[in-house]
């Protein structure tokens, strides 16, 4: 845990612990749980900004944003995620972050391509993009990147974002904010209006906070002729208020994919899953990240990962 004393030590370890304990339980929706972990995060953090030593990176969070910045003080952030994701870049040259936000993914993925491995991130609010552009410059990386400021979608035009209290958290459909933050006007693509033809892509990170699937419509071009691996999240709750039906994500991820992991990030687990089981957890109130391989070299990662862990 990079600069931090022995007093903020504690309260991130607890946070840690809870985390596992009551992620996708009942109880972590009672209001003094989301009470008590802000006041926790901002007691350590202290509502300043600071940059942070993360997995070799130097990463500058929102000051104002708990989420990102107990994960990234703590060192826990999203780790099996980063941690496969970093493995697969690493096995690829056309890496697509959709949803990029402040960048710690693609500073990631852009720190483990091979030579002439190039990264694009797509990000569409002001503050998120400024934060990314510069993460990605303090570490070196703004090279090997291009930032797309826009939202991406099922097709092309313009649309609002809703913004969220989280910087993290900022959604397309309003319902999955509340929208009591406001909203601002984003200019929309999607990803087989935005690759022409003969533009490869190897690896496809999506999270857009419900608005997943219809970036998966939109993909169905490089979808069907490229088999990028796919590292999506699934919440049934956000896709739901999205109006996106839960079950059609799951039809796109598994018409295309033999080779499906999911991720419960917070108890530490991976696995494969089929259909079904994920089926079972539409009516949930869970937040899931699914993994999804067609390439041989990129399905051996993910199981050399699975056999490690």
């Amino acid at each position: 845990m990079a600069g931090l004393g022995l007093r903020h030590k504690a309260p991130i370890a607890v946070i840690k612990l809870a985390r596992g304990a009551l992620a996708n339980t009942p109880a972590q929706r009672l209001p003094l749980v989301g009470w008590a972990y802000r006041k926790t995060v901002r007691a350590v953090w202290g509502g300043r900004e600071r940059t942070v030593d993360f997995r070799g990176l130097r990463l500058t969070p929102p000051a104002d944003d708990h989420v990102f910045t107990a994960g990234l003080i703590g060192g826990f952030y999203e780790s099996i995620e980063l941690d496969l994701f970093e493995r697969l870049a690493a096995a690829s040259r056309d890496v697509i972050d959709v949803g990029a936000n402040i960048g710690i993914y693609a500073c990631v993925g852009a720190a483990h391509l091979p030579p002439g491995g190039r990264l694009t991130a797509f990000e569409p609010v002001p503050a998120n993009l400024a934060l990314l552009q510069r993460n990605l410059a303090q570490n070196g990386r703004s090279d090997r990147v291009t930032v797309e400021p826009c939202a991406v979608g099922e097709a092309p035009g313009a649309t609002m974002i809703h913004l969220a209290s989280g910087s993290g958290n900022h959604s397309l459909a309003a319902a999955v904010t509340g929208g009591g933050r406001g909203a601002l006007p984003v200019r929309v693509t999607s990803l087989s209006d935005h690759l022409g033809a003969g533009s490869p892509v190897d690896l496809l990170k999506v999270d857009v906070e419900g608005y997943d699937g219809y970036v998966l419509r939109g993909a169905a071009r490089p979808l069907h002729e490229y088999r990028p691996t796919l590292l999506v999240e699934f919440v049934p709750r956000h896709l739901r208020n999205a109006g996106f039906p839960p079950g059609e994500l799951l039809d796109i991820v598994f018409a295309g994919y033999r080779h499906v992991f999911a991720i419960d990030e917070p108890r530490g687990r991976l696995w494969r899953c089929t259909r079904d089981q994920l089926a079972r957890h539409a009516g949930r109130r869970v937040n899931l990240n699914l993994v999804a391989a067609a390439n041989p070299a990129h399905v051996e990662v993910i199981e050399d990962y699975r056999r490690s862990a």
